[in-house]
């Protein structure tokens, strides 16, 4: 039994996967498989899986119609064998050193949870994508705040397994309403301060379309999801998250958009119901004041200054 899985959810992927597999290939770290889910691909990634399959005895690639990647991952965690998960996505790359560093820390330190910082690699220009607040010494306060995505981790399986930590499947921002509550279970949480895990960014990507996704406002579902799974815990935590993902990031986006608009009113009602004392959150208070003012001016509806401002 391995002691690693690496999942990688794939679709349509026939021009990043060799780089992929590359970085995974060259890690100083052997003892893991691969499972790789080719989500319905109707390029040739699926016949370059198998060719890497067929190469090496620690891929496995399965095929299934096109489900999202939800479906995928949680269709992983199920097929995998090691004790540790990792997710990758398949358009991004990893340090040679990640999992051997990552599976020491697990080791040497007793832990449930590691994390690594990342690398921000856009038009081939890199640069490390530090954590919002980097002074934090509480291992799970520092895991919450700075962790929505699912990569650049390793964690217990048997954790996800057992407390059923799937991702919400047909939304986006599934990831939100999930891996911030990995904390909630993880004893032992490390934070490796080193950027080993290469997150790429491509123009039409969910995040960055040019015209309007009705998917996102799946944000509010995911962000109540994450809100109920935590109850009473870490509630200045989940106060900040709100307003980071929420006032601040959630409202950026659909301000975009003439469709999006309706959703900035839907934020503040939001905000102004749960956390009415927003602007006293300690977190809040050690963002710079350009963060601030965009929450401010979104609360307020104060628009016209928006634009200025983001100008």
């Amino acid at each position: 039994m391995p002691e690693i899985s690496i999942i990688i959810p794939s679709y349509n992927a026939q021009s990043f996967v060799d780089k992929c597999v590359e970085s995974i290939s060259n890690q100083t770290f052997s003892d893991f498989e691969v499972i790789v889910i080719d989500d319905g691909s109707t390029d040739n990634s699926l016949k370059q899986w198998k060719k890497y399959e067929k190469k090496d005895s620690r891929f496995r690639v399965f095929h299934q119609e096109n489900q999202g990647q939800a479906v995928s991952r949680n269709r992983a965690i199920k097929e995998s064998c090691g004790k540790y998960i990792t997710f990758v996505d398949v358009d991004d790359f990893i340090d040679s050193k990640m999992l051997e560093t990552m599976y020491q820390a697990i080791k040497t330190q007793k832990a449930d949870l590691v994390w690594c910082e990342l690398y921000k690699v856009e038009k081939e220009k890199k640069e490390p994508l530090l954590p919002i607040f980097e002074k934090i010494t509480d291992e799970k306060k520092d895991y919450i705040l700075n962790n929505a995505g699912p990569v650049a981790k390793l964690i217990k399986k048997e954790i996800l397994l057992e407390n059923e930590l799937y991702f919400l499947e047909n939304r986006i921002y599934e990831d939100i309403a999930i891996v911030p509550s990995y904390a909630l279970y993880a004893k032992k949480i490390v934070h490796i301060r080193k950027p080993m895990y290469y997150y790429m960014i491509y123009e039409g990507s969910t995040m960055h379309q040019v015209t309007y996704n009705k998917k996102l406002e799946d944000i509010f579902f995911a962000m109540e999801h994450m809100k109920n799974a935590f109850g009473t815990k870490n509630q200045e935590e989940i106060e900040y998250l709100h307003i980071h993902h929420l006032l601040h990031a959630a409202s950026l986006r659909f301000f975009q958009f003439p469709e999006g608009k309706q959703n900035l009113s839907k934020i503040v009602d939001i905000i102004k119901k749960t956390y009415p004392n927003w602007k006293q959150n300690p977190y809040y208070k050690r963002r710079g004041m350009k963060f601030k003012m965009i929450c401010y001016f979104f609360y307020k509806k104060q628009y016209w200054l928006l634009k200025l401002l983001l100008k």
